[in-house]
């Protein structure tokens, strides 16, 4: 399997298989994002020449991961009442119209225990189908194509799952003193996401500087 992400200064690329003692990783390589420009339309192409996987029989899926400045992030209240799938539909004819609904896929996600909150995150359409059809181009099945925190929390799910945990905190610490948090917790044997922020400590003051925040107490 090939493994990519893409973050706002590299490339990272890591080809494995799996082995009876869990992944062998075959190849690794980073370059610079600014080798390729922002998701051509032979991006997965453009991204293998550079990489040159060892053998693409045994690694002929292939999952990407982007940064979450490559999409948007938001999140509207829903009456519990109202069938949310009505309420979407009326949602994206009403306030987000169509030019965004024709060039963006919006991804809806249910976050706290009632699902009165919807996390949404907007995707231009371009970004997807141009990796989606390279990749078949070049042989590969698109098995994954997710943004970096938030593949990085399914795997938690998974994990705290799996070990019976009720709810945890995923902690990323990026460039430029940024911060991301996503606090879970477990309910009807599922997780769901509460809360979502994003924050810059300020060293000089004691404190900390939201940047954004979705379903945080005040």
């Amino acid at each position: 399997m090939l493994a990519i992400s893409k973050t706002l200064n590299y490339y990272y690329c890591v080809e494995w298989v799996p082995s009876e003692k869990g992944p062998k990783i075959l190849k690794y390589k980073k370059f610079l994002s600014k080798e390729i420009q922002d998701f051509p339309i032979d991006i997965i192409s453009k991204i293998v020449k550079r990489f040159k996987p060892i053998t693409i029989s045994e690694s002929n899926s292939v999952s990407f991961s982007i940064n979450e400045k490559n999409v948007g992030i938001s999140s509207i209240n829903v009456d519990p009442q109202i069938d949310k799938i009505e309420y979407i539909k009326w949602y994206e004819d009403k306030i987000l119209g169509k030019y965004f609904v024709s060039n963006y896929y919006t991804y809806y996600y249910p976050m706290k225990y009632d699902n009165t909150t919807l996390l949404m995150i907007h995707l231009k359409k371009e970004i997807k189908d141009n990796v989606l059809l390279s990749a078949q181009d070049c042989g590969y099945r698109l098995d994954n194509f997710g943004i970096d925190i938030f593949s990085a929390n399914e795997l938690a799910a998974k994990y705290s799952f799996s070990k019976q945990i009720k709810n945890y905190l995923l902690w990323k610490i990026d460039n430029n003193n940024h911060h991301y948090c996503i606090y879970n917790s477990k309910y009807n044997n599922s997780f769901n996401i509460d809360s979502i922020l994003k924050f810059k400590i300020n060293i000089n003051k004691s404190s900390i500087d939201i940047i954004y925040n979705f379903g945080c107490e005040d």
